[in-house]
């Protein structure tokens, strides 16, 4: 009977550390946010929202007491983050800016981030020398992604449906 006693007390203490550490598990960035796309906020439908958008930074930029960070936006999952590779496609680009300083030398091109913030209208830039409506966010939350493992078996690796690890199988190559 004791040792009965003792093993439930065991069980209850790893229980609630499991429980714990579950809760640790959500990032700074999980939560609802109206689904508003950066594409669909390209006509200014989000006007006065706060919005949860994440992708890939394209490049980031200075000027006039601003840094802004160019994001290719993607999907994101439950936790907040985006889903890259596989059948996600992108959600179209926009920028998120602050006049805080941020370290471009850590927020580079190809980094995955989330952003949450207050959308500030549209500002028109070139891509390719072609006009394109960025929405843009004003910072409240920045979340920089740890970066992927290479070689880890993640859907980063995936493409059109086939592993390139195995293109024997009946997978064709990208050209």
């Amino acid at each position: 009977m004791h040792s009965q006693k003792k093993y439930l007390g065991v069980l209850l203490v790893v229980s609630l550390a499991m429980a714990l550490g579950a809760c640790s598990a959500l990032t700074p960035v999980a939560g609802t946010y109206p689904a508003v796309t950066p594409r669909q906020a390209q006509s200014g439908v989000a006007e006065g929202e706060v919005l949860r958008w994440g992708g890939t930074v394209v490049e980031g930029s200075r000027s006039a007491g601003e840094t802004c960070l160019t994001v290719l936006s993607h999907p994101l999952d439950a936790l907040g983050k985006p889903q890259i590779g596989g059948d996600t496609s992108d959600s179209g680009r926009f920028l998120a800016c602050t006049q805080r300083r941020v370290d471009l030398a850590r927020y580079h091109a190809g980094r995955e981030i989330t952003v949450i913030g207050d959308f500030r209208g549209i500002r028109i830039q070139a891509i390719g020398g072609h006009p394109y409506r960025y929405p843009i966010l004003q910072i409240s939350t920045l979340y920089l992604w740890p970066k992927r493992e290479r070689g880890a078996m993640d859907h980063t690796f995936i493409q059109n449906g086939c592993n390139p690890l195995f293109t024997s199988i009946g997978c064709s190559s990208p050209q």
